[in-house]
């Protein structure tokens, strides 16, 4: 799928909901969701792309059906010093007493394309590096958690095949505690299929590694689709 296809398959799916009226002080509280997308050699594929993509379409309507908060970055081989968070989007409820409607959609509607965009430019793009650092990647969504205390609830969506390919090394534990994850793509790599012993392993490793943090991780939501969201 080239880099045009996958930002106009993007902001077709996105279907805005007008910008719903309902009192400021009722979306004060936001949902945050934090979407990492897997740039590695390994995701390379295409078809690869095309499913981070259609994932990525369900989060983001999801976001602006319930006015929330959505930040976006890469995965690849030195994710915290590559990051610049280059998905950053807060979609506003309209207020009835003090918001034009006609404005609140324009703003939605420029929102969303900047969001598209931004997918693009991170699915489109050259090919990443052959190493893929998750754990690293994993950091990044803690510092956003943490920077957004009063979120209403926290989705951490990490599109990646989840296989790693960095040194060994021990990692301090992150905190996610009360953020539920969804993993989108897992065992799915380019030009060749993982033999099932390898994607269950990879599997338990990871399911005990969100668990020691603290996190949510049902095994109906670790897979190669994303069945549902949230």
């Amino acid at each position: 799928m080239s880099a045009r296809l996958v930002a106009l398959a993007v902001a077709a799916a996105l279907v805005l909901p007008g910008c719903s009226l309902v009192r400021r002080d009722q979306a004060e509280a936001r949902p945050l969701t934090v979407v990492l997308f897997d740039v590695s050699r390994s995701t390379q594929d295409p078809a690869i792309r095309a499913r981070y993509a259609e994932a990525f379409q369900e989060v983001v309507q999801d976001t602006i059906d319930r006015h929330g908060t959505v930040v976006g970055d890469v995965i690849d081989d030195n994710p915290l010093a590559h990051s610049s968070y280059p998905i950053d989007a807060t979609f506003d409820a309209c207020n009835p007493l003090t918001d034009n409607q006609l404005v609140c959609e324009a703003r939605t509607k420029q929102q969303t394309e900047q969001v598209a965009t931004a997918a693009e430019q991170i699915l489109g793009g050259a090919p990443g590096p052959s190493g893929t650092d998750i754990r690293a990647g994993v950091q990044l969504a803690e510092r956003v958690f943490a920077a957004y205390p009063d979120a209403s609830d926290r989705s951490l969506v990490l599109l990646s095949d989840m296989v790693e390919h960095v040194p060994a090394r021990e990692d301090a534990t992150p905190n996610l505690a009360g953020v539920r994850v969804y993993v989108v793509g897992a065992g799915v790599v380019a030009h060749r299929a993982l033999p099932a012993r390898t994607i269950l392993s990879t599997q338990r490793f990871w399911l005990g590694f969100f668990t020691a943090a603290g996190a949510d991780l049902a095994e109906e939501r670790y897979g190669a689709a994303l069945i549902r969201f949230p």
